[in-house]
């Protein structure tokens, strides 16, 4: 008699219906919460280092809500789960996005971008990547003609918008 292998079982994927929102104050505790969930390989290529926390420069931008540093978060079960962020440097909007890692591959981090691109008065935008991550390259390439800059072990991506 031949027996076939058994599927492996993997904990089923939560339930994406997180909600998107712009940043608050009292988001700081749900923000930190967020950022200890992450493996510390995603807060790696988030911030191209180490960081066990948040960093507090970046967490005051996010919560202060001024216009230019505009930030999106995603709800899901009274948790944020991802965060998107956007910071205008003269004519550029530098952009960052943290997505849980159990929320990851899911589509969670195009629509906190194309929701932050709705939201932002951009003509260029910048966004710099670890080289392991240079495939999210090919879906920014969609928005606009990328030009990149490529510096030891980061690709410096700026992306011009169509008119």
């Amino acid at each position: 008699m031949i027996t076939r292998p058994r599927p492996s079982v993997r904990p089923a994927d939560p339930p994406l219906r997180p909600w998107i929102r712009p940043a608050r104050a009292a988001d700081r505790p749900l923000l930190e919460a967020m950022h200890r969930r992450c493996s510390p390989a995603s807060r790696y290529h988030r911030w191209h280092a180490p960081l066990p926390e948040m960093p507090e420069r970046y967490l005051a931008g996010v919560l202060a809500g001024a216009a230019e540093h505009l930030a999106l978060v995603a709800v899901s079960g009274g948790q944020i789960v991802a965060v998107a962020s956007a910071v205008q440097h003269q004519d550029v909007w530098e952009l960052g996005i943290l997505v849980e890692d159990r929320y990851q591959r899911r589509g969670l981090g195009s629509a906190l971008l194309a929701a932050l691109l709705g939201a932002i008065p951009a003509d260029r935008l910048q966004i710099d990547l670890l080289v392991e991550r240079a495939g999210l390259l090919r879906p920014l390439g969609r928005l606009g003609r990328v030009t990149v800059d490529w510096q030891d072990e980061v690709v410096h991506a700026r992306i011009e918008l169509p008119s």
